[in-house]
Order: C-alpha cells, then structure tokens, then sequence
C-alpha cells in the first residue's frame, strides 16, 4: 500500500478535480437538456415517433432536474469553489511550478470561464432570455458549450487536464 495515495495533498487535488468535472459537466448538461427540453417542445410529435414511451417517460424529470436554476447554480458553485484547483495541483505542491507550460494561461481560462457562466447564469431567465423556447435562449444555450471547446483548444497544448 502506497502511502502517497493517501497523502493531504492528493486528497485535495482529487476535490478540486472532482469539483471542477462536475461544474463544467454539469454546465454543459444545463445547456443539452435545455435544447432537447426545446426540442421535445417544438417536436413533441416527431420525438413519440422516434423513442418508444418508457424513455420518453424518462426523459421528463432528467429534463425538468436538469434544467432547474438550481442545478446551474450548483454546477457554477462546483466551478467556482475550484477555482484554486489547476491540473497540476501536484507539481505546485512540490515546488516544480516553473517548469510547468501553461499554468498562467490555465488561471486565465478559469478566470474566463467563471465569468462567462456567471454572467450566463445571471441573464438566463431575463429579458429575452425570460422564455426559455425562444431563439434566443436556444442560441444561448448552443453558444456555451461552443464556447467552452474554443476557448479551451489553444491552452490545451499549453497545459493538460
């Protein structure tokens, strides 16, 4: 048995991961839910043809849970509770940071990132956004994880997940 898997530093590196994982995940879930919640709406017909009930019988609550104002807000508290949380947690620890490529651009992309989902957070359920079958809030809610692959490709060569 390895004494370092249980070490203090592991276990916190393990939090912010799994923190981390669960507010980008749970974003990016709000925002698929959200245009299969538009599709269904304007579709109903087309989606009973193509999926048999019991999953369409699934798929309200998934839809109804995952769509809530409180599931993004949970999944941008994960983010934002992780935000100290960078891949190489480890390698900080041991004093190996200025070797490391791309950990500025990493505090850059986080920063980033928390700003833009709070401020999508903020807005979805305003103004245009009030009706949550409109054009806008279906752009709304492609944009993000668009958002989120583009702005991640250029640091990802820089610094790993």
């Amino acid at each position: 048995m390895d004494i370092n898997n249980l070490s203090f530093s592991n276990s916190i590196d393990f939090a912010g991961k799994l923190l981390w994982y669960m507010g980008l995940l749970g974003q990016i879930a709000w925002n698929i839910m959200a245009l299969v919640a538009i599709a269904q709406h304007d579709n109903h017909e087309t989606l009973e043809r193509l999926f048999p009930p019991s999953v369409l019988a699934l798929l309200d609550p998934a839809i109804h849970i995952s769509t809530s104002r409180a599931w993004a807000c949970y999944s941008l508290f994960c983010t934002t509770a992780c935000f100290w949380w960078n891949p190489m947690f480890r390698q900080m620890n041991s004093g190996f940071m200025n070797h490391i490529k791309g950990f500025r651009d990493w505090y850059k992309f986080q920063f980033l990132l928390v700003v833009v989902r709070s401020l999508f957070y903020y807005i979805m359920g305003t103004g245009i956004f009030m009706d949550p079958f409109s054009a806008a809030a279906t752009g709304a809610h492609i944009f993000f994880p668009c958002f989120v692959i583009l702005v991640r490709t250029p640091s990802s060569s820089k610094c790993s997940f």
